[in-house]
């Protein structure tokens, strides 16, 4: 059964389910924990919401409409979910993906899925958080230069090759085909660099250095443009 979805545009969240913060975690804090609603940055505002997660714009996209699906509930990747937070997970990517081709255009997918402090996979936050990103072109015949991916058929298969292998990257392309690889180490953002050097920005992909805050505002006034008007999937 598909949970229950509320439609923010950047207006308000609620939030009261599902809940439990990490102190240390940058994302528990900045929007897990009671009362970080009143002080939040206005681009950390989610855009909707479901019952596990919630989506927000990210700072330091690099292109507009770039947002991430984050889970309410702090785990170290998407493969340490529970059964009812995979569905949800699930349901929460295809209101985001609908979303975005509707505002910006079909969106990739990706996660740098760290498991163990001393196993880099490229994530620079560990709490479970899914990219979605407005992009033209398959990615796949960038990254696999750099590693080998293996077609999997469902997030389950995503969550057995965690268990058998360890930190792990998945990309999911525009059909919604996952591919999983699990190199031994990853450069930090992996992803936003292949990103960065395909708009010839190579050296922009740090968020931390670059957080793109116009790219950001042109993002909202989209979704704020696009208000009622957009209703998630079912």
């Amino acid at each position: 059964m598909n949970s229950t979805v509320e439609w923010h545009g950047l207006s308000g969240l609620n939030m009261n389910k599902n809940l439990e913060h990490q102190p240390a975690c940058q994302y528990c804090d900045k929007f897990l924990r009671p009362g970080t609603e009143l002080n939040r940055a206005k681009w950390d505002v989610p855009v909707l919401e479901t019952d596990h997660f919630v989506v927000v714009p990210t700072v330091g996209m690099l292109v507009p409409g770039w947002l991430l699906i984050i889970s309410k509930k702090h785990h170290a990747n998407l493969a340490s979910l529970s059964k009812v937070e995979v569905q949800d997970f699930l349901h929460a990517r295809d209101i985001t993906k609908d979303l975005l081709q509707r505002t910006f255009g079909m969106p990739l997918f990706f996660e740098h899925g760290p498991c163990l402090k001393q196993q880099n996979a490229g994530s620079c936050i560990d709490h479970a958080h899914y990219h979605a990103v407005p992009w033209p072109k398959d990615l796949m015949p960038l990254v696999s230069r750099d590693f080998k991916w293996n077609l999997v058929g469902n997030f389950n298969a995503v969550q057995k090759s965690y268990t058998a292998e360890g930190a792990y990257l998945l990309y999911e392309n525009h059909d919604g085909e996952m591919f999983c690889s699990h190199p031994k180490k990853v450069p930090s953002q992996y992803f936003r660099q292949v990103i960065a050097r395909e708009i010839g920005r190579p050296n922009d992909w740090d968020w931390a250095v670059f957080p793109e805050y116009e790219t950001i505002e042109i993002t909202q006034s989209k979704f704020l443009a696009a208000g009622k008007r957009f209703c998630p999937a079912k």
